[in-house]
């Protein structure tokens, strides 16, 4: 097998590799806009304490709320209530809490702008 063939096998492999990679979602709760905070905190994902992105001795993202993608219990918390969101979601993307009516709340894709 010469070279070429060998680099163009290897680059296919990565590539896969590379699009299933990140089969995740993420809940930023943390570094929201102002404008948008709803100020409530992930508390439980599913009944369990939520994971959180984390990285070596230097943290180098915000520590979203990992998140398997489907169908998810998510329990969130401020100061003064807590409250369970069932929610679809889906691999890659992530999501933020926002106000949905004047008494409920649900995720949407973040702007990541």
């Amino acid at each position: 097998m010469n070279i070429q063939k060998l680099l163009f096998i290897l680059c296919g492999v990565l590539f896969l590799s590379a699009c299933q990679m990140d089969n995740t979602a993420y809940i930023n709760d943390v570094a929201v806009k102002v404008a948008v905070d709803t100020g409530f905190k992930v508390d439980r994902v599913n009944g369990d304490p939520p994971r959180r992105v984390k990285h070596g001795v230097l943290i180098t993202r915000v520590p979203y709320v990992i998140v398997t993608p489907g169908v998810n219990e998510v329990t969130v918390r401020d100061d003064h209530e807590s409250l369970t969101i069932s929610y679809t979601f889906e691999a890659g993307k992530v999501y933020r809490i926002e106000r949905d009516g004047d008494s409920s709340y649900t995720f949407v894709v973040q702007d990541l702008d």
